[in-house]
């Protein structure tokens, strides 16, 4: 699932990424700034990878097993917001989140060229999981403002 807003620099990574990849047997959802929304198509999936921007992250990119945190906002949730989420609504699958570190925060702007290059790296992670990745397409936001 991609976080983030499209519009807002490398905010849009996470929507940007899931939408070039190409998967096997995994689904792909863009939530953009729609998590709690979009949680409801993935309530009976095994496993759900958040894919978001960081900015924040010490190192370029990071997968990591996501804890639920109580209280959302459904302005504004983090991945750890939207899994609590989830759960009291009835989830029981595991959940990672897949953080790249983002480099620009603007309106409107397009992602910057560090964070493209660190979301190419970052898939690999997802093989760990067993998502196997069969190609990858132009990482571009989609912002319509």
């Amino acid at each position: 699932m991609g976080l983030g807003n499209e519009c807002f620099g490398d905010d849009g990574i996470g929507p940007a990424l899931v939408r070039a990849l190409e998967l096997e047997g995994a689904e792909k959802i863009i939530a953009g700034i729609k998590g709690l929304q979009t949680a409801f198509d993935v309530l009976d999936c095994d496993t759900v990878v958040f894919v978001d921007a960081s900015f924040t992250l010490d190192k370029d990119y990071e997968l990591r097993e996501l804890e639920p945190k109580e209280g959302y906002d459904p302005h504004s949730s983090s991945p750890a917001e939207i899994l609590a989420f989830m759960k009291s609504m009835g989830f029981n699958g595991k959940a990672y989140v897949l953080e790249i570190k983002g480099e620009k925060a603007c309106f409107p702007c397009t992602l910057s060229e560090e964070v493209v290059e660190r979301a190419k790296k970052a898939i690999k992670e997802l093989e760990k999981l067993g998502i196997k990745v069969k190609g990858l397409g132009e990482i571009v936001a989609e912002c319509k403002a």
